[in-house]
């Protein structure tokens, strides 16, 4: 929790000491910060607008495994902010071809966002990337979704 009230903290303080775009605050982190980032943009949807994952993420509900296990639910959201999170909000869940963490993130987009209505969610799996931050590129194309909705069109070979 403490992670989380540093990021509304942080927020909040940005917020009143310079002129920010309201529409345009996103929370992002790298492998167990993007566990947070994945937590903190569904709980707190009416102050972050977009979410940024590489290589992790976290769940409200247990999602079942393609082994017939569960990723086990890793918090419990206020229920009058999912219909926000759902159907305003983007969330790019970004993993590589190698990443220890890649099936965690499918299977979580696929059964847990996708599953539950979540309408705006964006999948990028990297070729050839493991537990890494990704290039300009890539993030460059996550950004642009999280601003627009679109997807931009770049091919593997630009990277």
């Amino acid at each position: 929790m403490d992670r989380a009230r540093l990021a509304l903290d942080a927020t909040s303080n940005m917020c009143r000491q310079f002129k920010i775009d309201r529409q345009r605050i996103y929370i992002a982190g790298f492998s167990g910060g993007a566990r947070m980032a994945s937590m903190i943009g569904v709980a707190w949807p009416d102050v972050f607008t977009g979410t940024f994952c590489v290589c992790g993420a976290n769940f409200y509900r247990d999602v079942k495994t393609a082994a017939g296990g569960y990723y086990g639910a890793a918090y419990t959201p206020d229920p009058r902010y999912l219909p926000l999170a759902r159907r305003a909000r983007r969330f790019v869940l970004l993993t590589g071809e190698h990443d220890m963490n890649r099936e965690n993130t499918k299977t979580l987009m696929e059964k847990g966002f996708l599953q539950d209505g979540f309408s705006q969610v964006l999948y990028l799996e990297l070729p050839g990337m493991k537990h890494a931050v990704p290039g300009a590129v890539d993030l460059n194309t996550a950004l642009e979704y999280l601003d627009t909705g679109k997807k931009s069109q770049v091919s593997s070979r630009d990277r």
